[in-house]
């Protein structure tokens, strides 16, 4: 069992500290709340001793009067005090839920990635949810106390001694208050984790549709996913025991008291040494206090889920950025930067290294391709250069400065990348075009798509650019896809381009269709290109081989057919031609 964490109680109530004034109003509700209670009891004495026993029919009615205004004052208070609260809730939910995300975004891919999604989602929103809970906490453990205090001194006011036997239970209470508030906290927090592993076996069944369905998995994964969900639901289960078991106990224990302090009290009564009125009133204070303490019960049950939830949303507030802004950084700017990495190596969290001694400078305006078997390196080496991850040894320089000199949001902004990998977003196409740029007008969107040759099936499309693309862009194929990126790209201008693999799930006909947005993409900018594909590298102006993360040959097409290594050896397996007519061949117009 994992050691609850110090100090997140504190933290938890820094949510609630700009509300102060809102609380204050809601406490002062609960003392109406409270004097409401207190008066009732007092008002009950009046009815027995001072109406009904004197007979007197105006002193009942006015009693009577006093009985439905406390009432009414008990009522309208207990609603202020809830909507005020509940409006604090909400807004503590909101702003754990904006830091939270803002948080996620912050940490690197490598980060997020050690992270399943559907972990994620919980904590966004089962776990800020249950963390608000802090706030009824905070406002029950004002009114359960106080009103506790007001019947208590309206008891002792009228039964002196009764009230010094109720007071040898409250040892017992604080016990049974203190076993179920831990319960609760531990079975809080295991139901957490849960449901964090459920709600990622869900989201991985559902995103895995494509292939559970043709692997004819449909069992399998409701096996799975149902194992995780029984599991959830029997942790469930036992966190909403220890949450309501406190109220049932102190209430058993309160009712043995109470008859108790009914066989005694009624003896005085006979005996002549208290009044009917007075008992009655004694009882029904004591009986009002069932409720403050049961709420204190509730109290425990809420903080302790409050904390549970807390510890998972801090887990992740507390994971700091491996990619941050250093201190002193400063923006980029400039619309010619050269590309260069002196002496790279690179290992992911695991500690294996992907990219060793990588060196390698592209000046601007050049096109360098980076080749290679899968696994070499090429999309990690593209990763390091807008700082999605950071060098574990070495430098990355942009524009004459390591990366980590610049701001990271200037240096994203002078990178456009077009990955194999299209993410388009479940909006419209004129939206995913802007994505980034959401003030760009329409004509720049329009245009953009042009020159990434994706207008003409657009504007073919139900609604044009007002279209809804599903979700990760299902409506368009893949060729569509990748244009819309390209446009993308067009519309974010930035000097520095990046290809990763941008044809290599296509088609001939969709691959020569992206080519040619592609070509008009990499005019005059600073462009890599990370390919498998040789055949579309051909016109780089270098090409850089990459081998078990090392750089093991460099040159120009025909320079590396002529030395017969690695790039040779890849070339006579992908085109089947003896290497020295294809050195021959004429170059294509444009590369990608």
């Amino acid at each position: 069992m994992r050691e609850p964490r110090r100090g997140i109680g504190r933290r938890l109530a820094a949510y609630l500290r700009p509300h102060t004034a809102t609380l204050a109003v809601a406490a002062l509700l609960v003392a109406v709340v409270s004097a409401a209670r207190g008066a009732t009891v007092l008002l009950v004495r009046e009815v027995l001793d001072g109406a009904l026993l004197a007979g007197d029919l105006g002193r009942l009615a006015a009693v009577a009067g006093g009985l439905a205004l406390a009432h009414l004052a008990h009522a309208a208070g207990e609603f202020g005090r809830t909507a005020l609260t509940k409006g604090v809730g909400v807004r503590v939910i909101q702003r754990l839920r904006e830091d939270l995300f803002d948080r996620i975004q912050s940490l690197s891919l490598a980060q997020q990635a050690a992270h399943r999604t559907g972990d994620l989602m919980a904590r966004l929103t089962h776990d800020t949810y249950a963390a608000h809970w802090a706030v009824a906490a905070a406002v029950t453990g004002v009114q359960r106390p106080l009103t506790l205090a007001v019947l208590l001194g309206v008891a002792v006011w009228q039964e002196p001694r009764l009230s010094a036997l109720t007071l040898v239970i409250a040892p017992v209470l604080a016990l049974i208050l203190a076993a179920f508030g831990r319960s609760v906290r531990e079975r809080s927090r295991e139901q957490g984790d849960a449901l964090g592993s459920l709600s990622a076996g869900y989201q991985e069944a559902l995103a895995g549709q494509r292939v559970v369905k043709v692997s004819g998995a449909e069992a399998y994964e409701a096996a799975r996913v149902g194992a995780l969900g029984r599991r959830q639901l029997r942790l469930l289960y036992r966190s909403l025991l220890a949450q309501v078991g406190g109220s049932p106990a102190v209430e058993a224990v309160a009712a043995v008291a109470l008859a108790v302090v009914l066989w005694i009290g009624g003896r005085e009564v006979l005996a002549g040494r208290s009044t009917p009125g007075s008992l009655v009133a004694f009882l029904v204070s004591v009986g009002l206090m069932t409720e403050p303490l049961k709420g204190l019960a509730q109290l425990q049950a809420l903080w302790q889920q409050a904390l549970a939830a807390a510890e998972r949303v801090f887990d992740l507030l507390d994971e700091a950025p491996a990619v941050a802004d250093a201190p002193g950084a400063v923006e980029l700017a400039g619309r010619r930067l050269d590309v260069e990495l002196r002496d790279v190596s690179f290992a992911y969290l695991s500690g294996r290294p992907v990219l060793q001694g990588i060196s390698l400078e592209v000046r601007a305006g050049q096109v360098v391709a980076l080749v290679g078997e899968s696994g070499s390196g090429k999309s990690t080496l593209l990763s390091l250069i807008p700082r999605l991850a950071d060098a574990t040894r070495g430098s990355v320089r942009m524009g004459g400065r390591d990366v980590r000199e610049w701001t990271v949001r200037s240096l994203r902004a002078h990178v456009a990348v077009v990955s194999q990998d299209t993410f388009l977003f479940d909006d419209t196409v004129a939206r995913n075009v802007a994505y980034g740029r959401p003030d760009a007008p329409r004509e720049r969107i329009e245009d953009a798509a042009r020159r990434a040759h994706a207008d003409a099936f657009v504007r073919a499309l139900p609604e044009g650019y007002d279209t809804r693309l599903g979700e990760r862009g299902e409506r368009l194929s893949g060729g569509q896809r990748q244009r819309v990126a390209i446009a993308r790209a067009f519309l974010r201008d930035a000097p520095v381009l990046l290809l990763d693999e941008a044809t290599s799930h296509l088609d001939s006909r969709s691959e020569a269709e992206v080519q040619a947005g592609l070509a008009e993409l990499m005019r005059d900018r600073t462009v890599l290109v990370a390919a498998h594909r040789l055949s579309t590298v051909r016109a780089a102006d270098r090409i850089v081989v990459l081998k078990d993360g090392r750089i093991v040959e460099a040159g120009t097409h025909g320079e590396l057919l002529g030395l017969g290594g690695e790039y040779a050896r890849l070339w006579r397996v992908q085109t089947s031609e003896p290497t020295e007519v294809a050195a021959g061949a004429p170059r294509p117009g444009g590369a990608s």
